[in-house]
């Protein structure tokens, strides 16, 4: 209790003596908070790049469109598109394939840009709409002219979002390098037979009755929460390296490896995948795979390219619902656009066809493949742009020798592959071993790790797993 007080009486001191914020120091919002405040959320996608776009910009205001995302019992909208306050469309944001093509419930917001921190002195946030006014007119800029002129395009008897554009720095010092939006939400504008007694129902006579009774000097301002979900604030918690993320990539087979892969690859930013897949998903396949019940008869490459897609505001995944190499033109076409291929398939047949397939151009050709029991995951990578038959072959036929000595010859009885829903391995034996060849993945495309070929080998002792090691070719 004693070092809380003795905190708060150092923060009241630095406070009063206006040495809060020291260049150099992370630069912080100040809280915005309101006692009306929900978990409604405004999430936009900002960069130093649509920093630029906003200080050019001849328009300080405007309307925009918001979609809603997430459950309806806790409403997170995201920002599609800005317009003027003449509705054109001036900036489209960059979202992946769900919030791009969603057509869930859409509602327009206005917004206004600012050239400063909204902030009264020393650091407090605007509480009511006097305090707003005070703040813009002390920078020599009219609010009122922009709401006014906003407010016409929302008068449909709903409480609208409001969104104020703040340029930030990312050090207290240096120069602002993105926009932040903070949201507030305004109550129903004047509509209909709402106007201004004296008035007529045209724009004076709304804005009249606004001004007094929506924005009047005395009015609270609700604050809500924003967030920037660009995405390298998105992701910052943990992301691959720009060589692998940043590029398309092909996964030719979405079972068990297949979508573990897919998923883990999306989740750490690689959010450009395609994903190939000629099965449909069975009750089977439940026990090692991320799709669940609801997905059941669907393509699985189909239902693994729009979950990845629900599962990253950027995710721009596409599927591929074919057996490679056999496919369409048009989806040649998709294939072909990666530079990364990784074979997940397991299947003989698929390595042969990597090999003799007409790739438009050199292609990183990756294939992973799981021993029998998934004891170890197989890694090789094409070292010179080819997917290399015979070098592959002599590289894992030894430990598939192994895999049949350690299980009496059983290895391929029936016919069954690593991806059949019979073959004797645990969700978490498949998940571990992938887990750990994107680590193998990531070092082969930045080029920590030349090694064209390695081993992930679970390790157990007297007590049980111990641990997974990395062996090389035989």
């Amino acid at each position: 209790m004693a070092w809380y007080i003795d905190k708060a009486v150092e923060w009241l001191t630095a406070a009063s003596q206006g040495k809060l914020l020291d260049a150099g120091d992370y630069f912080e919002l100040p809280v915005f908070f309101s006692p009306k405040m929900t978990n409604q959320t405004i999430a936009t996608n900002e960069n130093a790049d649509s920093f630029d776009f906003w200080q050019s910009a001849d328009q300080a205001y405007g309307v925009a469109e918001l979609v809603a995302v997430g459950p309806n019992s806790a409403a997170t909208f995201v920002v599609r598109r800005f317009f003027d306050a003449r509705s054109n469309v001036i900036l489209e944001c960059d979202w992946g394939v769900e919030i791009s093509n969603s057509e869930r419930t859409i509602q327009p917001a206005i917004w206004t840009l600012a050239s400063f921190l909204p902030v009264l002195e020393p650091y407090e946030v605007p509480t009511t709409w006097k305090d707003m006014r005070r703040v813009f007119l002390d920078h020599g800029e009219d609010i009122d002219a922009r709401l006014r002129d906003c407010f016409r395009l929302i008068r449909d008897g709903y409480p609208r979002f409001m969104l104020v554009g703040i340029p930030v720095s990312e050090r207290i010092g240096e120069a602002a390098s993105r926009i932040h939006w903070q949201p507030l939400l305004l109550p129903a504008v004047s509509f209909g037979i709402n106007f201004a007694h004296g008035f007529r129902s045209n724009d004076e006579g709304y804005w009249r009755r606004d001004r007094r009774e929506v924005v009047g000097n005395r009015e609270a301002i609700d604050w809500r929460t924003g967030e920037n979900w660009n995405k390298d604030e998105s992701t910052i918690r943990g992301r691959l390296d720009n060589n692998l993320r940043d590029r398309r990539i092909a996964v030719i087979g979405a079972g068990a490896v297949g979508s573990v892969l897919s998923e883990l690859l999306c989740r750490a930013g690689a959010h450009s995948l395609t994903i190939m897949d000629y099965d449909d998903l069975e009750q089977g396949n439940l026990c090692r795979h991320v799709l669940d019940i609801r997905d059941l008869g669907a393509n699985k490459a189909v239902a693994m390219a729009a979950r990845l897609n629900r599962g990253h505001p950027h995710s721009k995944c596409i599927a591929i619902d074919a057996r490679f190499p056999e496919h369409t033109d048009q989806q040649n076409l998709q294939l072909q656009e990666a530079s990364l291929i990784i074979d997940c398939t397991g299947d003989d047949q698929v390595t042969r066809d990597l090999a003799s397939f007409a790739w438009a151009n050199k292609k990183q050709i990756v294939s992973l493949s799981l021993g029998y029991a998934a004891k170890r995951l197989y890694f090789y990578a094409n070292p010179l742009g080819k997917f290399d038959l015979n070098d592959f072959g002599s590289k894992v036929m030894p430990f598939l020798e192994q895999d049949a000595s350690e299980h009496d010859g059983q290895l391929l009885h029936q016919g069954i592959g690593c991806w059949h829903a019979a073959f004797p391995a645990r969700i978490e034996d498949v998940w571990m071993l992938t887990s750990a060849a994107v680590k193998l993945l990531e070092a082969w495309c930045t080029g920590v790790s030349v090694d064209s070929f390695a081993v992930l080998e679970q390790m157990v002792d007297e007590s049980g797993f111990s641990s997974i090691i990395r062996r090389g070719a035989a």
